[in-house]
């Protein structure tokens, strides 16, 4: 190996770690976030319990006419108790959620960029070495699944 691909192969490998250091503050990121939706969501149906107390939205309207619930609490809550079960069934639209939908495809091209950095730093007898281990365990996998698909058609 020249020395020009010594050097290209250690700055792939540089990047490929830059990589997964990145990687690695994206998953305890997309942790918080989790955390943050869990506990929306919690909230959420905490919420949809309490307005199984109500009979009617006349009965929001008084608690919130009396100042037993804010403006913003009525409006949710009509929102809910005529919506009831589908909109807690729907998933939590919010900007933390938007957020780890961004993370996710964050973290897949990470990903990705540390596989091609890594088989690019190999010699090309290691890429040789590492299509032919791919396409090994694809064929592996397809017969897997062969399998699986002829004994559930058996079962029928």
């Amino acid at each position: 190996m020249s020395r020009y691909d010594a050097s290209e192969k250690n700055g792939l490998l540089l990047h490929a770690a830059g990589c997964e250091f990145l990687l690695k503050e994206c998953e305890r990121i997309e942790q918080k976030l989790r955390k943050r939706i869990d506990k929306q969501e919690e909230k959420r149906k905490a919420e949809f319990s309490s307005i199984l107390s109500y009979r009617n939205v006349e009965e929001i309207r008084d608690e919130y006419g009396y100042g037993f619930i804010t403006k913003e609490q009525c409006r949710s809550y009509i929102k809910l108790f005529e919506k009831g079960q589908d909109l807690l069934n729907e998933p939590l639209k919010s900007r933390e959620s938007s957020a780890l939908d961004v993370l996710k495809m964050i973290v897949s091209d990470l990903r990705q960029e540390i596989r091609l950095d890594r088989f690019d730093a190999m010699s090309p007898e290691e890429q040789a070495e590492e299509r032919r281990r791919a396409e090994q365990s694809r064929r592996e996998s397809e017969n897997h699944k062969n399998e699986i698909k002829k004994k559930l058609k058996m079962e029928e």
